[in-house]
């Protein structure tokens, strides 16, 4: 059965904040689709380099332009596109390489994007759903580094730098689609540089300073995968549950926990506020993919220990835990004793919020490396977020790499190049989004403020 929602389901507010620019953001929960090619916009194929194509077998309407059409009946659940990727070049930014931009990408000075493309954003955009441009990726991060550097000495100086960057790329996107009207509402920080963001490292320090530098009246995102420095430590239901310490805090994460290390990065989102006080970032997008067999990361061994591993890191992560001392560790009663030499104790941490937290999944088995999980067992996993929550809070949403892999079946774009099983396979991906968006509507919320796991 296709669960249509209207545009009644995605009700946007008018919010004002700084600098003058309005930002209308959506209720929750967020459905955040990253756009990396244009299968879904009118294409059979896409021309992945001089001796291959793309297929974009799994679209209905290969000849037409489906997401534009999703968007003028309005029934799309998307609340949010990320148009993926900007990147670095010396200390400019640049498009990069791929087909959502109209001349390929690559360019300084040509932001335009792809005409079907333009099409459906533009219409999307009338609907009340948000823009974004999104800076960095896996590849588009490499040089990252060197453009912050050349932006100042100081840190005051490289925020006032980057900022400027930032408004320059965002005015010639801008410019080069005012045939459609598309206005930029918000930055998608994905710096990856691989490893952990040791707290106070310059990876970690060049990423606070670039989320600082975007103006603070655009919709601000950062993600992260869980090893960069979103660990959890664990509370005494999840031993019940069959997560030790020693699966949550081992593997790629930081140590030691006494510092906080393990969760740098939620510490750095604990510093980072606008200039009102609220938080910087809007949401903390964490990638749950790429982790194969890391059970700290949102991985295992089986689709279910994956399963079980996110579910305890998406709710320790929103809810925070107790810290766990050497002396209680040392007690020969305590529940925590057998990892009193590794990992040792833990501070406690107060939690992000569910409301600011998102949990990403690829979409399809080839849309990345590992953890991929079907439809049906991503419905399971967003009812078990959902128990471990308890209505201690709102759910933040779910982000999804990415839409046009949806719609692909063969090519260099997935992994192995072939791209399904994913969500909505059969060429049915309107069915699939909507479904997922309906599960997530389905989660208990609450009204008052959010308990936490540090207060038991």
């Amino acid at each position: 059965m296709r669960l249509t929602l209207g545009l009644a389901g995605l009700t946007a507010g008018l919010v004002a904040v700084n600098g003058g620019h309005a930002v209308t953001t959506l209720e929750s929960p967020r459905l955040v689709a990253y756009l990396n090619c244009a299968c879904g916009f009118g294409h059979t194929a896409i021309r992945h380099d001089e001796y291959s194509f793309d297929e974009c077998g799994n679209d209905p309407d290969p000849t037409g332009n489906t997401v534009l059409s999703w968007e003028a009946k309005g029934q799309s659940p998307i609340t949010h596109y990320v148009l993926s990727f900007l990147s670095f070049d010396g200390g400019a930014i640049q498009t990069d390489p791929g087909s959502i931009w109209a001349d390929g990408g690559g360019s300084l000075f040509n932001f335009a994007l792809e005409g079907n493309i333009s099409a459906a954003m533009s219409m999307a955009q009338r609907n009340g759903k948000k823009i974004m441009l999104s800076l960095g990726g896996e590849t588009g991060s490499s040089r990252f580094i060197e453009w912050w550097h050349t932006h100042g000495t100081s840190s005051e100086a490289r925020v006032a730098g980057m900022r400027q960057s930032i408004l320059t790329a965002i005015s010639k996107f801008e410019r080069d689609n005012n045939n459609r009207a598309i206005k930029v509402d918000g930055i998608d920080v994905d710096i990856e540089l691989g490893g952990g963001y040791v707290l106070g490292g310059e990876k970690w320090l060049a990423t606070k300073e670039l989320i600082e530098a975007v103006p603070d009246s655009y919709i601000t995102a950062f993600v992260p995968q869980v090893g960069n420095g979103l660990c959890a430590a664990v509370v005494e239901d999840d031993l019940a549950n069959g997560l030790s310490p020693l699966d949550t805090l081992g593997g790629q994460c930081m140590n030691p926990g006494e510092t906080g290390a393990p969760w740098s990065l939620a510490l750095m989102d604990a510093q980072l506020k606008r200039a009102n006080g609220t938080p910087k970032l809007d949401w903390l997008g964490v990638q749950y993919y790429n982790a194969v067999s890391a059970v700290c990361c949102g991985g295992g061994t089986t689709e279910a220990e994956g399963i079980k591993s996110t579910a305890q890191n998406y709710k320790n992560l929103a809810l925070g835990w107790p810290g766990v001392t050497a002396a209680t560790m040392e007690d020969e009663t305590s529940p925590w004793h057998s990892w009193r030499w590794w990992p040792g104790p833990w501070a406690q941490f107060e939690g992000i919020g569910a409301d600011r937290l998102v949990l990403g999944k690829p979409g399809c088995n080839g849309c990345a490396g590992s953890n991929y999980i079907s439809e049906a067992n991503m419905l399971s996993l967003l009812r078990s977020i959902g128990n471990g929550l308890g209505g201690n809070g709102t759910f933040g949403g779910v982000l999804f790499w990415d839409l046009c892999r949806l719609f692909g079946t063969e090519g260099k774009f997935c992994v192995s190049t072939h791209c399904q099983p994913g969500w909505g396979s059969d060429s049915d991906v309107l069915s699939g989004l909507n479904q997922l968006y309906h599960a997530m509507q389905a989660l208990p919320t609450s009204s008052g403020s959010e308990a936490k796991n540090a207060e038991q």
